[in-house]
Formats: C-alpha cells, structure tokens, sequence
C-alpha cells in the first residue's frame, strides 16, 4: 500500500478542506472556538465625610466581549471584596467605612481583578488612597501685623480653612484646598488693639481635625509715608536719570519697590532710596514711575510721578517705491513715519527742494514727474517727533515720461501665415523695455521680458480670416507704446508646412520629443556637431556642440535627461537647460539611438 504523498489541512470558518493523496473532501462542521480575549477593567476612587467616619466607594468599570462572571477587589495583595456580575459590561460600586483616628494615617492600595466566564482575567491598575488623620501643623509668619496674617503650612492633612483669632475673637479667615505651602489671611482687628496681641491660628482638614498655634505679635494698622523727591521740570527724559524717594513708617519700614509703568525695575530695603533708570532700555513714549513702600505689617503706601522718554529719532520710510524705481505721471509717495510720543510733520525733499508737508497720517503726497525732464532723482523724507528731534531716509528714483520705441519686423503687413510663424519685435527705450506683449485681435498669446521679443503663432488655434497683430512694449516706467500690422491667418491643409526650423547642417536623424509640461521640447542632431532643442512651436532654446556629425537620434529619459551619440566617440548626457551632465568615450562612431533601461544606457558604436 502506497503511502500518502502530502496532509495538508486548511481551516475555514464552517468547514474543512482535507487534501490527501490528490483526494479532497468538503466536509462541514462547527468547531468550537475557546474565548482568549481578556476583560477590560478600570477603578476609581471617591470619598466622604461623615461624623466620625470616612465612606469611601470603589467604582469598578468593567466589560468584555463575552460575560464577565465576578470581580475582585484587593488592598495590596489582600483581597476585600468578590461579587458575581454575569454581565458584559457595568460599574460596580464597593463601600468601605473607615473610622477617623486622629494622628493616623491610612494607606490603601485598591486593585481590581475581572473574570470572564472562559477563565480569561485582567488586574486593573493600582489606585494609591492616603487619608492622613494628623493635625494640620502650621505657623504664623508675622512677627508684625496691620491687615492680613501670613501663616505656613507645613506638608501633610489636606487643609481646607484656616482662621484667626484675637482674645477668642475671631477676626479672618479663609478656604484653602493646600497640603503645604502659605496662604495671606485678611483679618480685621479693632482700631483700638493694644500694641501687642496674641493671635491664633486654626487650620483644618478634610477630615474636621483642627491644628492650632498662637503667637504674640505687634499691631501695626498705619501706612508708612513715601515721596518722590525728584521733580522732572524738562519735556522728556533721555540717557540714565537718578530719582530719589523719601520713605518713613512710625514702626518698621521694610522696602521700597520702584515700578516703571507695571514692570518692577528694583528694590531698596534701607536708605537712601534712590535708583538709576536707564531710559535707553525702554521704547519712546509716556512712563508713570512708582515709589511702593512696606512696612513690617504689609501695609503699603505709593507715590508716582509722569514723563515722557525720548531718546530715539522717528523711525521712518517710503513705502511705495524701491530705490532704483522707475515712475512717470503723477505717482503717490507713501511715507511710513512712527515716533513713541507722535509725529509733529513730514517734509518731502526732491533734490535737496521741499515739495511737500504733511502733518497728520497718512502721510502721503501726489509727485508729478510732467514737469521735470527725464533722470535720475533723489527722494528724500524727513520726520519731527513733538520734541523735534528728525530722521530722514532717501532713496534714488528716475523720471521717464518719454514713450518707448516698438514695431513688427516679420511678418509684414498684409502677409499670409499659415501653420506655425515666428513674429519678431523690435522694442527700444532711452531707459530700458519692461516688457513686450503679443496681441492677435484682442487675444494676448504671449509676453517676453527680455529680447530678442521672438512670439509664435501658431493659426491652428485661430479661426481662418484678418486679424490685426499688436506688440504692445511697456518701459521700465510703464510708459506704453504700441505697434500694429494687418495679417491673414489661414488653417493649415494636408501637406502644408507647418513650421520649419534651419539648422547649420544636414540632419539625419529623426527628432526625439520631451512632452512633460515642464520640460516641453523637441530634440536633434546635424551636421554641424550641434545637439539642437526647440520649443514644440519652433522657437530655438539652445544647442549644445559635440566634436563631430551628430547622426542619431536622442533618447530622452524620464527625469528630462538627454542621451546622444556623435561620431567623436563619445556618448552624451545632457540637461534639459542644455548643460552637460556627464560624457563617455565608446570608441568609435555612434550611428544608433541609445537605449534605455533604467540605470542603464546601451549604445552601439561602428
């Protein structure tokens, strides 16, 4: 008996396939599946207070994707609770009473475990519950006291109010939420206090246990006295400027803190009180300076005085124009002049001559440029601030109202084009030409900036008929000048020449065609040893020369690269700028188109 070649067997959801010996069966069945999926279980913990005790709850969140059969509750490794849910998902909340016992502190470490009816189990993560039954230790800070009381709270019980009182009196207080840290006490105390008083300070916690301490201290209730004794007579302030303050307190004085506006810029805590403010810090403009004074008590008092700083020039320029720039006409210049304490005006210069004033923003004057001659000029602004101090900025601008000089040179007027024509502009200005624009009919077909202005146009897209031909030319001013002739477009017909292109030699090879939108070219060789690049409607964008006949035709790869052969042994490639990237010596003519097969380039040679 032979024995089986190959078992395999592959599992399905409601059947087997069993392969043996060649032989399949198609049998069906259900197979039971054992659940591997473990619960999701998660805690958390709330608590209250109530008369002596501590009620606390442990939410328990449960769910699988079959039933859960009992959760489990532990503090550290003892377990405190079990209870039977048979449920995919719930909450089940555990109670807990714990009894207040003062100088205690209890820790739990709560733990929930989930079973599911296959066995599977899941420990949630572990929620640490510290009830700290100590009492609150705390400090009063003062040794002085006018309105408030600052007591310390060392770390422990969380504390949620803490009150003062005098002579059993109680004269503040206020809810906190600290575990340590200081809190400030508003507290009022009679007008008529002794000098000296005992105070006590009760915090308490959460859990209603009160700490206590008293201290004797001194009542202070009166401001201390402060004044600036420098007087600033002068319309601003520049460089560094010395202020002196005079400050005084029937008790104790405690510091002097000196303000520039909001920002405290420095402290004293024994005289003389005085303080160097370097105005070069700070931007132009109007200042308060305050003199704050503290006594021991934290009663304070202030005194302030105004003034302007002024140390910097108006920040000035014009806007509109760039220096170099070319206008004509009557051109609006915009001039940007800002100073900290205000602009009084803005002078505008041409050529060391005022043309204008302004005294309010916008700053803005109409120059017309009609009047004066073609050339170069200097623009120059000058700003005021309210304490006449002046800046001023220039820039150099040409006036050119001289129109620039334009005309079609090819083709002429009256002339039939049919397929593809170049049109030649001639465009000229004493200044320079900004742009020429092709017009047919009303239609731009194209603009050049730079010469030669060489267009294409190409009466495949245009309805056969006469149509006028304009070159609109624009000088660096935006003079425009235009020129117009009179053409008749004729759809070409079959074997009618589209458009043709000279080479400087015979060319024997057919064309190669780039037709990625970016790189849009047609490619060949002559003659001549030139590689040649046309634009798709024959305007000529470079050639590249080899040593020898150029016979083949090029291969253009995807990234835009040209690969050519030329009969002086070498293999070229080159950039769609008409750059060389790299060439290689193969030895002999090259009479065969490249072949490509990225990274590879074959070539054939004779």
């Amino acid at each position: 008996m032979k024995e089986p070649r190959s078992i395999r067997t592959i599992v399905l959801p409601f059947s087997i396939w069993v392969i043996l010996s060649g032989l399949v069966l198609l049998t069906s069945s259900c197979i039971p599946v054992r659940d591997t999926q473990v619960p999701q279980v998660s805690l958390f913990v709330s608590y209250e207070v109530v008369e002596s005790n501590v009620n606390v709850k442990v939410n328990v969140e449960f769910s699988d994707n079959e039933l859960v059969d009992k959760i489990e509750l532990y503090n550290g490794t003892e377990k405190i609770y079990e209870k039977e849910v048979k449920s995919k998902s719930g909450t089940e909340i555990f109670p807990l009473t714990v009894p207040i016992e003062i100088d205690v502190v209890k820790q739990y470490q709560f733990k929930a475990r989930a079973i599911d009816k296959s066995g599977n189990s899941v420990e949630s993560s572990t929620y640490n519950l510290t009830l700290d039954f100590r009492r609150p230790q705390l400090s009063i800070v003062n040794d002085y006291v006018g309105f408030n009381v600052n007591v310390s709270i060392q770390s422990g019980p969380k504390v949620k109010k803490v009150e003062i009182y005098s002579n059993d009196n109680l004269v503040g207080m206020k809810e906190t939420n600290l575990t340590g840290g200081s809190v400030m006490i508003p507290v009022n105390l009679p007008d008529d206090a002794q000098e000296t008083v005992q105070l006590t300070a009760k915090a308490t916690s959460e859990f209603g246990i009160v700490g206590e301490v008293s201290k004797t201290v001194i009542v202070d209730k009166v401001q201390p006295q402060v004044r600036i004794l420098t007087t600033i007579s002068e319309p601003y302030v520049s460089g560094t400027r010395v202020i002196d303050v005079e400050a005084s307190d029937d008790k104790t004085l405690e510091k002097v803190e000196f303000y520039l506006n909001s920002t405290k810029i420095g402290e004293k805590t024994s005289s003389p009180f005085s303080i160097t403010v370097d105005t070069t810090k700070y931007p132009d403009g109007e200042y308060t300076f305050k003199a704050k004074a503290y006594d021991k008590a934290g009663n304070t008092n202030e005194a302030t005085i105004t003034f302007k700083i002024d140390n910097n020039p108006p920040s000035l320029s014009i806007k509109s124009l760039t220096n170099g720039s070319y206008i004509s006409g009557t051109k609006n210049i915009e001039v940007s002049a800002v100073d900290g304490n205000g602009i009084s005006k803005v002078e505008l210069y041409l050529n060391n001559n005022k043309i204008g004033e302004k005294t309010n923003s916008p700053y803005t004057f109409a120059l017309g440029t009609t009047s004066y001659s073609d050339g170069p000029y200097t623009l120059k602004a000058v700003a005021f601030d309210v304490f006449d101090k002046r800046s001023e900025t220039s820039l150099q601008v040409n006036f050119d109202n001289t129109l620039p000089n334009v005309s079609i040179t090819s083709p002429t007027n009256g002339e039939v084009i049919i397929g593809v024509a170049q049109v030649n502009v001639d465009a000229s200005d004493n200044f320079g030409i900004s742009k020429v624009e092709l017009y047919v009919g009303y239609s731009k077909v194209g603009e050049k900036t730079e010469a030669p202005y060489t267009f294409v146009i190409d009466t495949r897209k245009h309805l056969s008929g006469s149509y006028s031909l304009k070159a609109a030319a624009y000088d660096l001013a935006e003079n425009k000048k235009e020129a117009s002739i009179n053409v008749t477009l004729q759809k070409p017909s079959a074997g009618d020449v589209i458009w043709k292109f000279k080479a400087g030699g015979a060319i024997y090879s057919c064309p190669a065609i780039d037709t990625n939108w970016s790189r849009e070219a047609i490619y060949f060789g002559s003659d001549d040893g030139y590689l040649y690049a046309l634009s798709l409607d024959s305007l000529f964008k470079w050639k590249y020369e080899t040593n020898d006949w150029v016979h083949t035709s090029p291969a253009v790869a995807s990234d835009g690269t040209i690969y050519v052969g030329s009969d002086d042994g070498y293999l070229y490639a080159i950039n769609p700028d008409g750059t060389i990237k790299w060439k290689h010596p193969v030895n002999g003519w090259v009479r065969s188109s490249p072949a490509l097969d990225y990274p590879t380039v074959y070539v054939a040679t004779t």
